[in-house]
């Protein structure tokens, strides 16, 4: 099959150049931009936290949690999504699954906890805000607020480096963007293509073969960076088959960017920088640096789930996946809300990709 023969050839052509371009200059912008962006849009953010069992709050908390809805932020939209819950498992699980970024409850000495997680700048922004209205309305130290961290299951804590290892993981296969980017582009550029075509591989057989080659290599780097997080202790009881597979869709979407930059850009040094800055974005955006960084995105709520601006992007979904499973022991039978998004925003980012790559390289030869 000409297909495999151009995997093969790919594969190894992947590990004799080993070389990666740097960009010095707009690197640096991306990341003012994205700070820029995100921080500077603060004073419009709402915060979507869980409450429990609101109606065993005492006056002196309802007081509090009264003054908490009142909030409103500079689009005098609520400060603070609320959401309530009866059942202290399911709002538990809403913060494990960054739905919401905490929960307000009464603990049985009538003092009201703030669970969430510590790590997350927003949790942290937010329980400094409830503390302001505690000084504010009793005019005294906030010591009526219980801060609990419940980043984890009761019995297992994470570090910082634990709550990073997903979105890692996941930049680590976006990284390769630039690689296939350059790749694709040289095939045309270089004129290498017409080896391919006198050996009678067809459109088909290339962008198969580039895909066969890159599910290999992103399973390979899926497995190394699980294997390096180990050796940093980063535990897991998740199983690595499940975890492979979700770096199967996850290279789709890798594939088809891939496909879309070579389409649109002729020069290999300028595909290759192209890819680069995309996948830094596409890593910021995902989680990849900034946990939880889907709540400043946060748009609605869909069948439980938590819908954010940053999921059009496959990867995003890839993040959400791998930390559900790596950090909460959750199985590919539990994701398939997380899989059904990245496959399908994978594919259509695919078939795009193909649809464009044929169309301004394969067929036409300058």
């Amino acid at each position: 099959m000409i297909a495999l023969a151009i995997a093969k050839k790919n594969f190894i052509e992947f590990f004799r150049n080993m070389k990666s371009n740097l960009i010095v200059v707009i690197l640096p912008i991306i990341f003012f931009v994205i700070f820029g962006f995100i921080f500077n849009n603060d004073s419009n953010i709402s915060f979507p936290i869980a409450t429990f069992n609101e109606e065993s709050f005492t006056n002196q908390n309802g007081i509090i949690l009264a003054q908490v809805k009142e909030l409103k932020n500079t689009d005098n939209a609520p400060l603070f999504q609320i959401s309530k819950f009866t059942d202290l498992d399911e709002a538990k699980d809403s913060i494990r699954a960054n739905t919401n970024i905490l929960l307000l409850s009464v603990n049985d000495s009538g003092k009201l906890s703030v669970l969430g997680d510590d790590r997350n700048v927003y949790f942290n922004s937010a329980v400094g805000i409830i503390n302001n209205v505690v000084d504010a309305v009793y005019q005294i130290d906030s010591n009526l607020i219980e801060k609990i961290n419940i980043n984890v299951s009761d019995d297992k804590t994470f570090s910082a480096f634990d709550m990073l290892v997903p979105g890692l993981i996941v930049y680590g296969l976006l990284i390769m963007i630039p690689h296939n980017a350059g790749q694709f582009t040289e095939l045309v550029a270089k004129k290498k293509i017409f080896r391919l075509f006198l050996s009678y591989a067809t459109g088909k057989d290339i962008i198969f073969g580039y895909i066969i080659s890159q599910t290999l290599l992103s399973l390979l780097q899926t497995f190394l960076l699980f294997v390096v997080a180990q050796m940093f202790g980063f535990k897991t009881d998740a199983n690595v088959l499940e975890i492979l597979v979700i770096a199967i869709p996850t290279n789709l979407f890798i594939v088809g960017t891939s496909l879309l930059i070579g389409g649109l850009v002729k020069n290999v040094d300028n595909a290759t920088n192209l890819g680069t800055m995309i996948s830094v974005v596409l890593g910021f955006l995902s989680g990849s640096f900034i946990v939880g960084i889907e709540n400043i995105m946060r748009i609605d709520e869909f069948m439980g789930h938590q819908i954010s601006f940053n999921q059009i992007f496959p990867s995003t979904f890839a993040t959400q996946a791998w930390t559900q499973m790596l950090l909460f022991s959750k199985h590919l039978g539990d994701l398939s809300f997380e899989l059904v998004g990245l496959t399908s925003f994978s594919l259509v980012i695919l078939i795009a990709g193909i649809i464009i790559y044929n169309k301004n390289q394969l067929n036409r030869i300058d």
